[in-house]
């Protein structure tokens, strides 16, 4: 789903009122920063401003269809008459001269369609991976009909809505095609994502290391639909993934889910929901304090990594534990969780970033009430050499990477600022936006268990 489904002039109108209750200042998002928990594990939240993200997810709400309920009225439906963009005539279900991909036939699941798609993105570049989590989302929005229309309006491979489909639709008369085209509409999509705001998915796309992963990050940041909307979309990459290579992707790091599940995210015959297992990050250290320890060093030597407080932030590296940790301030000896530098090794390693700068894991920084003296949290000052100040591209990077692979990595929040943090924290409960982190990344980390 992309875009809005209520009609122009009421999706305004609330579009305009949800800006206003969800970024009225930064002094919101400092007034729901946890106090009181040295966890930090959720941000409290006012009725009035839960109440706006609802509204805001609403507006954006257009799952295309529901695999597990078929026949329902949220099961695709084909255009039910072939009228071509350019004016010609087309027999319905014949796809005029675009091939095997819509005018109302209804075909599902093209094998036709899925090469296509397969074929361009790989000649554009892109790894199996990124495509195999590109074409699990398409199969959860569109099972691949390019003239699947939803109740909403909501159109094509994708289900671009209201102003995306309006562009999508001046893209194909300003280049002379049919936008229900397969083609064309892949064309639409490489545009998009190197020529407009929708490119900042690409980096953390490319970083990706599994089919679960690229189609966590697309779902995430290119078809942006409730977190709860997203099941179905990793197993399907994955699926893809097996088709169009033989086997089954593989990364270190991951995990299978249960066996009770099915591949298409639907209930299996047992009743048990389905899930997909951790997503597999890459190349990172399992949660204990020598493997950290060594993949640190490694990414130290490498450059990949750097400590902008040397002496204290090594301090903190070389006490890891995953008991009791004391403030490192002063005159004790510190210390980190493990998850907390398998963490900062999967960003520095799979978010794209050529090196990110640490500033403070524990030593150094105050000892609080909160989760820096546990060595349960640390802070990124610089992505590429570049100061994480609000908004910087760079610093994106990393903090995109973070956002996508929460669950997986044990991200308990984050803290940034800035119109893009306010951005991702309008759809993400654990993302809060301060001013006095104008200048850094903060990131709160579970303990290994």
């Amino acid at each position: 789903m992309i875009g809005r489904k209520k009609s122009w002039i009421k999706g305004l109108s609330l579009a305009f009122a949800v800006f206003f209750s969800i970024y009225p200042s930064v002094t919101t998002y400092a007034a729901i920063t946890p106090t009181t928990s040295p966890s930090h594990s959720s941000a409290a939240q006012s009725a009035d401003q839960i109440a706006a993200q609802e509204s805001f997810l609403s507006q954006n709400d257009i799952l295309y269809f529901n695999p597990c309920t078929s026949g329902s009225s949220s099961t695709p439906t084909a255009t039910s008459t072939a009228a071509s963009a350019t004016g010609g005539a087309t027999t319905p279900g014949s796809g005029g001269s675009c091939g095997e991909e819509g005018y109302g036939s209804g075909k599902r699941d093209s094998q036709a369609n899925k090469q296509q798609i397969y074929s361009f993105f790989k000649g554009k570049g892109l790894s199996d991976n990124a495509i195999s989590g590109i074409m699990g989302n398409m199969e959860i929005e569109s099972a691949f009909m390019p003239d699947a229309v939803n109740p909403g309006g909501c159109t094509g491979i994708v289900q671009w809505c209201g102003g995306r489909n309006t562009a999508m639709r001046n893209y194909a008369a300003e280049t002379g095609k049919d936008w229900n085209c397969l083609g064309t509409q892949l064309e639409f999509i490489w545009n998009e994502v190197s020529q407009t705001g929708e490119s900042s998915v690409m980096t953390p796309l490319n970083g990706a290391t599994s089919p679960s992963d690229a189609a966590t990050i697309w779902a995430n940041m290119y078809e942006r639909m409730k977190p709860s909307e997203i099941a179905g979309r990793a197993p399907a990459a994955e699926k893809l993934f097996q088709e169009f290579n033989g086997s089954p992707a593989t990364s270190l790091g991951s995990s299978s889910g249960s066996s009770a599940s099915s591949t298409s995210g639907c209930p299996s015959s047992s009743g048990a929901s389905s899930t997909t297992g951790s997503t597999a990050l890459g190349k990172i250290p399992e949660a204990n304090c020598q493997a950290t320890q060594t993949e640190m060093q490694q990414l130290l030597n490498s450059g990949k990594i750097l400590f902008d407080k040397n002496t204290l932030i090594q301090q903190d590296v070389d006490h890891c534990s995953t008991g009791p940790i004391s403030c490192g301030t002063g005159n004790s000896q510190g210390g980190a969780n493990p998850n907390t530098l398998r963490g900062l090794e999967a960003t520095a390693t799979n978010s794209g970033a050529n090196s990110i700068t640490l500033w403070n894991i524990n030593s150094g920084h105050p000892c609080d009430e909160y989760d820096h003296p546990r060595g349960l949290a640390s802070d990124i000052k610089q992505v590429d050499g570049v100061d994480c100040s609000s908004d910087t591209e760079q610093c994106k990077k990393a903090f995109d990477y973070l956002i996508a692979n929460k669950d997986q990595l044990g991200v308990s929040y984050l803290i940034w600022d800035g119109s893009y943090c306010q951005q991702m924290a309008a759809t993400h409960s654990f993302v809060t936006c301060q001013s006095d982190h104008n200048d850094h990344i903060h990131t709160s980390w579970n303990p290994a268990s």
